[in-house]
């Protein structure tokens, strides 16, 4: 920063400790500060005017879950020197959270499981809905972050309304503009500043789905502080598979957070439907979905309608009324297709989205084709 423009914004600022003193070779730098008018604590980060874009549409927005950015201010008298030209120099003023561990370090996601060891389940669920909560606003505008990971996470020292720890996103440094995921969107041979290794998934194209596979890996290190591919959680397979499919690869990932999100509070059993275990355990009923439980409840009623009039008329068909109409629908409608596909021969085509489209189309087929002769055995 220019010392005439430091000067002006002292006026306005009393700029504190610079945050990026370990680090000279860093280009931008990055201090903490106090206004002046009421003495509130606040980051001043230094960035070029790509970053400084993506912190202006922040702030226009306000979510809990994520940092607030106050202003961008462009520094008319500040240039950084990148080869043989000269950048505009952009500050945002972002919110501070002063929220400190035992070992006297920013409380980041990173440090609280340190100091308080690896959370439940359930907390550990909450807490990633959180996160998708944030990344749902910053997604709207256009923007991935890129590099989500327990250290871009801070811990607030006020805990949300479930009393479970604040979470609040925080470091935007290295956002992108989302790509389009068509078929004719053109993928990148070479993405820039992808990410931390372990939270990144190496994706060639720019979408939602690079921070849900960030999140898949945040869930797993709330529960093991590592990792998945140091140490996957496999105490439940539920959240096991929720989180192999999250950092699975490009085209089997959740296709946005608002998805990972409604799986996450299924298994966290929030909802009232959701804390009913009978209701859930019957098949129709276990995807938490409106079209699926619809087709569920038409389906038992029809299955209500004809054991009833097998037992009154003809109870020898029972013996084939009731495996069947069980059975299929737990194949085929209800379990979304995923039985096939875990079929030990068939594992290595597990992949291949033709593959599930065939199986998918089968099963039907055959489902069709027994219920119409079932239907033809009782009339």
């Amino acid at each position: 920063m220019n010392d005439l423009d430091r000067q002006i914004l002292e006026k306005y600022y009393t700029i504190d400790e610079d945050l990026t003193a370990a680090y000279p070779d860093k280009p931008y730098r990055v201090y903490t500060a106090w206004t002046e008018h009421d003495f509130s604590p606040v980051i001043l980060k230094e960035m070029d005017e790509k970053r400084a874009n993506i912190y202006m549409a922040l702030s226009g927005t306000w979510n809990p879950h994520v940092a607030d950015v106050y202003s961008v201010l462009r520094l008319k008298n500040s240039f950084i020197t990148q080869g043989d030209s000269k950048k505009q120099m952009y500050l945002a003023i972002t919110e501070c959270i002063c929220n400190k561990a035992e070992n006297g370090l920013d409380m980041t996601l990173t440090n609280y499981i340190k100091t308080h060891g690896v959370l439940n389940e359930i907390s550990a669920l909450k807490l990633c809905m959180q996160l998708c909560d944030g990344l749902r606003d910053i997604h709207r505008l256009g923007y991935i972050h890129k590099d989500l990971k327990p250290d871009n996470i801070m811990v607030c020292d006020t805990p949300d309304k479930s009393g479970l720890p604040l979470l609040k996103i925080i470091d935007f440094g290295v956002s992108d503009i989302a790509e389009n995921i068509q078929e004719t969107t053109i993928i990148k041979t070479h993405i820039e500043d992808a990410g931390t290794e372990g939270y990144n998934p190496h994706d060639k194209k720019i979408t939602s789905r690079w921070d849900v596979y960030s999140i898949g890996c945040i869930l797993n290190f709330i529960l093991t502080g590592h990792t998945p591919d140091m140490d996957s959680y496999k105490k439940s397979t539920a959240i096991h598979n929720i989180i192999e499919r999250a950092t699975d690869d490009f085209s089997l990932r959740y296709s946005s957070v608002t998805e990972l999100s409604k799986v996450l509070s299924h298994e966290a059993g929030i909802s009232l439907w959701d804390r009913l275990p009978l209701l859930r355990s019957i098949p129709g009923y276990r995807s938490h979905t409106l079209w699926k439980s619809f087709i569920a409840t038409s389906y038992y009623l029809l299955l209500i309608y004809l054991l009833g009039d097998a037992f009154i008329s003809r109870p020898a068909f029972l013996l084939i009324v009731i495996p069947l109409w069980f059975f299929l629908p737990m194949l085929t409608v209800f379990d979304p297709f995923r039985i096939i596909p875990r079929i030990n021969f068939l594992r290595k085509f597990r992949k291949n989205p033709y593959f599930l489209i065939l199986s998918k189309t089968i099963a039907v087929i055959v489902y069709f084709i027994l219920s119409v002769i079932l239907i033809e055995l009782f009339t």
